[in-house]
């Protein structure tokens, strides 16, 4: 296994440098880091390779793969301590945020939300065909009236 490569993470300032290393399965490919765009974890990072799924599986969210480097000495001492506390600080803060989403999301949809709109359907198709009774009622009536003219 080569040796791996430093690179600053993306998160911002603050952040410990996250070691990027070569693909420890069997395909050596330098591991990159990703950010995920899914509505389950937007924001998160992941750490992977290009070729993800062609018969290789080394696929991590950031703090496991930390937890890797950690493992693998790649990271030691105040470095290690310093990404594994940054890691699961900056899980806390994306899965808080995911769920203030949420919780904006049920607020706005709300608890019952479908069920209102479904009533709210039903009430419009009730009106809707009270409409088309009325109208045909009234061409009924015309055509009576019309065949009471015509017979007189």
């Amino acid at each position: 296994m080569c040796a791996p490569s430093s690179c600053r993470s993306s998160h911002g300032r603050g952040s410990p440098f996250i070691s990027l290393i070569d693909c420890p399965g069997a395909c050596g490919c330098l591991v990159k880091n990703n950010l995920s765009s899914i509505d389950d974890h937007p924001g998160w990072v992941y750490y992977g390779f290009p070729n993800h799924g062609n018969g290789c599986n080394f696929w991590h969210w950031e703090r496991e793969y930390v937890a890797i480097l950690v493992k693998k000495m790649f990271l030691t001492g105040a470095n290690a301590l310093d990404a594994i506390g940054w890691s699961e600080e900056r899980r806390e803060d994306l899965e808080r945020h995911n769920e203030q989403r949420r919780a904006r999301a049920r607020f706005i949809r709300g608890p019952c939300s479908e069920e209102r709109m479904n009533a709210s359907l039903l009430m419009v198709g009730r009106q809707i065909v009270l409409l088309l009774k009325i109208v045909v009622a009234v061409g009924v009536l015309l055509c009576v009236m019309c065949v009471l003219l015509v017979t007189k």
